[in-house]
């Protein structure tokens, strides 16, 4: 028995990370329908990502996006987790103090997420779609954490953006692109 509980300590200690973001403003977001042009979205008071305060602006592919941060190990964890709706200008980035080989998973995640891995000076180096994979009915903490999903950065990244799915494809992103970060130098040396 203790041998599992090591082992599940291990995975929750080492594993995984998750991620989502929203409009902290209350109003409502513009959000692209099935060609692309903006739509009112309903406002969602009940989501976690219009809390979250602690922003910066990023530019990628010629469009910018009001990102939550997820500095410190707690934040990172917690991600997007339970977060409802990405509005369309919305994200996440997650700043470590060094770089390293990631794995995230969609943990409590109710939203399919795009991420983006991203090397020290903000090049895109690995990008992958993450469907929402939330838990299933009698399922317990360790069996659930087991069949997570790893999304791998293949490298050593020092960040990696959260998006609604299907912006990074839409933009046109590519392994290499440079993502431009707001006090992006401040944001390396504040992480924990």
């Amino acid at each position: 028995m203790a041998a599992r509980e090591l082992t599940l300590a291990g995975l929750l200690m080492t594993a995984t990370l998750t991620g989502c973001q929203g409009d902290q403003s209350g109003a409502p977001s513009t959000a692209p329908d099935e060609n692309g042009s903006g739509a009112e979205a309903a406002p969602q008071p009940d989501n976690p990502l219009l809390a979250m305060t602690d922003t910066t602006t990023v530019r990628l592919g010629g469009e910018t996006f009001e990102i939550a941060l997820a500095m410190d190990q707690e934040t990172r964890v917690k991600g997007l987790g339970d977060v409802p709706d990405i509005p369309a200008d919305r994200g996440m980035l997650f700043v470590f103090p060094t770089s390293q080989h990631m794995g995230f998973v969609m943990r409590d995640c109710l939203v399919d997420i795009d991420i983006a891995f991203l090397s020290e000076t903000g090049r895109v180096g690995r990008m992958h779609t993450m469907p929402a994979d939330p838990r299933r009915e009698g399922e317990g903490d360790f069996e659930y954490e087991l069949r997570l999903e790893k999304y791998r950065s293949g490298f050593p990244a020092r960040m990696a953006l959260e998006l609604r799915a299907g912006t990074l494809e839409r933009l046109g992103v590519s392994i290499g692109d440079k993502v431009e970060i707001e006090g992006l130098e401040d944001l390396k040396e504040q992480a924990q």
